[in-house]
């Protein structure tokens, strides 16, 4: 199989001449105990719901462009393909990772996402799915990527879930009807089963109702060369850099600045990130603080959304990060604070409380108190010295705990595994036909 460029989707449509590129059948040197081999360089497919311009899907998008960077850097040939929230259908990179998008609909204009749709993109799944060699789905209960892992197991390509907490016992008749007619099944005939924790993986057997392996897969994020340290001349910058969705409570954060400053704290507080629905919430807040302190209405501000591109440098030229989200997972947005040196502030419910607590990665306060988040981030405010040190243990949590290497890895492992019973079943015909990129929609 040859895959054409990916980068150059567009061009292909108005026949322009595409650069070169390495076929991705080149092999890739590898050692075990010492012996040196020549390991072919697998096909991998990666499919996640949503890409946005803006991070309006979170954390999933983040995670697979990741992981397909990492695997890129290894030798291999990934495309990640999804539906378009907001970005031209004519986007072919997210960072270094290759991208194809495809338009998606809403049923009946609906604003859940498990009622999204593509059918341009099933239609491209089903012609070229048998054109890689294993297929990456992260899996939500929508339109998207659950009939993708479908169409996988019907076209029998080997193919891994990785369901970021998303996929959790449901009483509704909806999604159980979902669920017995292709959650499970997608499950059960999965090569691989990923759970970020061990939790998921118990919610992933009550909705499986049987047992099966399932393994643990952290996010993982690459290490910048040099954190670099922020400017602390005009107090310290506190930073929410999260969806303004009501799960991640950017009102509390609003509330406990509002309440800092008014006590004559030198520091400044920002939230970026998209409105999905505490927005009005929170310019009332920030209008009614900054009406009734006009000297300081600068300190506090919410400066919109941020392209994925520029989160890195954003969370490096802030001085804290704090969430106050409750029941959250895994969020990548702490732990890309973390790599960047950041001391972090989570509430106990965070997935991650306990890798910021054993590493003094920063503060953990509990989920139904505003004053013991105001109390945290005094305390980093007046206490420079501990900021900085805790800055440096998530440093250490990061590169002991969440290396993409190390994710990489285990990914390798299980794409590896998951091909070898199907090698018989692809011909070396099939591996050389080449996959055509459709035109933009």
């Amino acid at each position: 199989m040859k895959i054409k460029s990916f980068t150059d989707r567009a061009t292909n449509a108005v026949g322009s001449r595409r650069r070169p590129r390495p076929a991705p059948t080149e092999t890739r040197r590898s050692s075990e105990c010492g012996r040196t081999s020549e390991v072919e360089a697998l096909r991998v497919l990666q499919v996640v719901t949503l890409v946005s311009g803006v991070g309006a899907f979170g954390g999933p998008t983040r995670v697979a462009v990741n992981q397909c960077e990492a695997l890129q850097a290894r030798g291999y040939e990934t495309l990640l393909v999804g539906g378009s929230a907001d970005l031209p259908l004519s986007t072919s990179r997210m960072g270094a990772a290759s991208l194809q998008l495809f338009p998606v609909r809403r049923v009946a204009g609906s604003k859940p996402m498990v009622y999204l749709w593509s059918p341009s993109m099933l239609r491209w799944l089903w012609r070229h799915v048998r054109d890689f060699d294993v297929v990456h789905v992260h899996l939500a209960r929508d339109g998207v990527a659950l009939p993708a892992a479908v169409i996988a197991r019907l076209r029998g390509r080997p193919y891994v879930t990785q369901t970021h907490c998303m996929v959790i016992p449901r009483t509704e008749i909806a999604q159980r009807a979902v669920d017995g007619l292709a959650t499970r099944r997608v499950l059960r005939h999965a090569a691989t089963v990923f759970a970020l924790r061990t939790e998921e993986i118990g919610q992933l057997t009550a909705v499986l109702g049987a047992p099966r392996r399932i393994d643990l897969l952290p996010n993982g994020i690459a290490l910048p060369p040099t954190p670099a340290v922020a400017s602390a001349s005009n107090g310290p910058e506190f930073l929410f850099l999260a969806r303004l969705h009501p799960r991640k409570r950017a009102p509390v954060f609003v509330d406990a600045a509002a309440a800092l400053l008014s006590t004559g704290l030198q520091a400044s507080f920002t939230l970026v990130g998209p409105d999905e629905g505490d927005g009005a919430a929170v310019s009332s807040a920030i209008a009614e603080f900054a009406a009734r302190n006009p000297r300081r209405a600068d300190a506090l501000r919410w400066t919109g959304a941020l392209a994925p591109e520029e989160i890195s440098a954003r969370m490096a030229a802030a001085n804290v990060y704090v969430l106050p989200s409750v029941d959250e997972p895994f969020p990548m947005t702490v732990i890309e604070a973390m790599a960047a040196g950041k001391p972090v502030i989570v509430t106990d419910s965070n997935g991650l409380a306990g890798v910021v607590r054993d590493y003094g990665a920063g503060i953990v306060v509990p989920d139904d108190s505003a004053q013991a988040l105001v109390e945290a981030m005094q305390r980093l405010a007046s206490e420079p010295s501990l900021a900085e040190r805790m800055g440096r243990q998530a440093l250490a949590a990061v590169r002991e705990t969440f290396s993409i290497d190390a994710v990489a890895d285990i990914l390798e492992g299980r794409y590896r595994a998951a091909t070898t019973t199907t090698t018989a079943s692809h011909p070396a015909h099939e591996r050389n036909r080449t996959v055509e990129r459709p035109a933009p929609q």
